[in-house]
């Protein structure tokens, strides 16, 4: 279930998002500068992809892999999107599909954006990828 109830705003992209819930694309980037709700509804999606009924993405669950920097880096590490690409390689072991969330898609280095390019191309049908950004110009063309 895709929890929008205490979400102001957006209602276009809200409705949308509830309809791909069941039949999700490949992969999703919400772009724009901070403070608009992208995180909360990036996140809620996430959430309803999983088919988790709660409002905070979990702190583990074995069919969500989350790309952030480590604590004190200011980019994400290029093992961590290998890491990411291993566990892209299984099936999901709880959820019907793998999500991998990426808050800051445009603080991966080019090495570990490269890295994430080989299973962006071709994802496995059990994944979605959704992603942040603040700006589409810090993307790569090819990602874009």
């Amino acid at each position: 279930m895709f929890r929008v109830a205490d979400i102001s705003g957006h209602p276009t992209q809200l409705r949308l998002l509830s309809a791909w819930v069941d039949h999700p694309a490949p992969g999703y980037v919400f772009i724009g500068p901070g403070h608009l709700g992208k995180r909360l509804i990036a996140e809620r999606f996430v959430l309803a992809l999983l088919g988790l009924d709660q409002d905070a993405l979990p702190q583990a669950h074995a069919d969500l892999i989350v790309l952030e920097a480590e604590e004190g880096k200011s980019v994400v590490s290029v093992e961590r999107v290998r890491e990411a690409r291993a566990r892209l390689s299984e099936k999901p072991m709880v959820a019907s599909r793998v999500v991998v969330y990426i808050p800051a898609l445009d603080r991966l280095n080019e090495e570990g954006m490269n890295a994430l390019l080989k299973v962006l191309e071709e994802p496995p049908a059990d994944a979605v990828f959704v992603c942040l950004a603040e700006s589409l110009l810090r993307l790569p063309a090819t990602v874009r």
